[in-house]
């Protein structure tokens, strides 16, 4: 691999046809946006497709400034676009950020690395079962679920509205 280049994992089966991309739902009232990610142990980074919440802007990250790419498991190479900061809350309703690298992939990845290594001076934990798993934060014991869906181990998150202003609809499901 050249200096710029990092593995990225892109495994799956296609789906059947129910939609054309399961991962990401519509915008719902008020602005928020459902998405699911996969849990993916062999991604470096957490890359999602820079069209997947068009009301954040892509900006310049130091992957793109520099000439990063990544190469899928079926060897094809992609170039870093930039990156995405979403302000998101997890399905039990926890508030935190993703960011995203942007780069022209099938459905968003969120690297188990960049997890572990994230939530303190401790990191996290992340556990995969038969049905599904969590994400436990060291330093506040904080569990964080997430789904095993068709083999597939996916993180619910819902998007926020990007303005400064709360919406005023409150979030689906809440």
């Amino acid at each position: 691999m050249k200096k710029c280049e990092k593995a990225l994992s892109l495994f799956f089966k296609e789906p059947n046809m129910k939609e054309l991309n399961p991962a990401i739902t519509r915008v719902e009232d008020g602005g928020w946006q459902r998405i699911r990610g996969v849990m993916d142990s062999g991604a470096s980074e957490s890359v999602a497709h820079p069209s997947m919440c068009p009301q954040y802007p892509v900006q310049p990250s130091a992957g793109s400034r520099n000439g990063q790419k990544y190469v899928s498991a079926s060897g094809d190479v992609i170039a870093n676009l930039g990156e995405q900061l979403l302000d998101v809350e997890t399905d039990d309703g926890m508030p935190t950020q993703i960011r995203y690298q942007s780069a022209e992939v099938s459905r968003p990845l969120n690297a188990v690395s960049e997890i572990c290594d994230a939530g303190g001076e401790d990191g996290q934990y992340v556990v995969f079962s038969k049905h599904g798993g969590m994400i436990m934060n060291l330093e506040t014991g904080r569990r964080t679920p997430f789904e095993r869906v068709e083999g597939i181990y996916e993180l619910g998150i819902w998007v926020k509205p990007p303005s400064g202003e709360p919406s005023v609809f409150p979030r689906p499901g809440k």
